[in-house]
């Protein structure tokens, strides 16, 4: 059980870093704003410790015997719960509102998209560790 455990928190860590570097990017390059979208990660160790902890701690999802045969699934299903996270809560107690609304009208499907991307290498991950 314990392998599982930490397959899990791994597989949640790994995606966490793809999706940071691969949103940090986006800001970077200015394709977020080319679609209307104000966020501009900064790439600093906090930021980058927040994202990796919280990413393995919803990896824990996959300990769930859910959705087990059809990892892509079981990733975009999944994400839909650090999804929820993010735009109900988190954005909402930071500076950028309900739905992250405040950094732009398609700020909740970045916010979905990118979770997607974390569970479906969250799962693939997770299927490779916990074997």
């Amino acid at each position: 059980m314990l392998r599982k455990i930490s397959a899990a928190f791994a597989a949640g860590a790994v995606g966490a870093v793809v999706i940071a570097f691969f949103s940090w990017y986006l800001g970077d390059t200015g394709m977020l704003a080319r679609v209307g979208i104000n966020l501009h990660p900064a790439p600093t160790p906090e930021w980058l410790y927040g994202k990796v902890v919280w990413g393995g701690v919803w990896g824990g999802l996959f300990l769930l015997p859910l959705l087990v045969a059809r990892p892509l699934l079981q990733g975009a299903v999944f994400s839909l719960a650090p999804s929820a996270a993010a735009l109900f809560y988190f954005m909402p107690r930071g500076t950028l509102g309900l739905l992250g609304l405040h950094a732009g009208p398609y700020t909740p499907v970045y916010v979905l998209l990118l979770n997607v991307l974390w569970g479906v290498i969250a799962a693939f991950w997770y299927r490779l560790g916990s074997k």
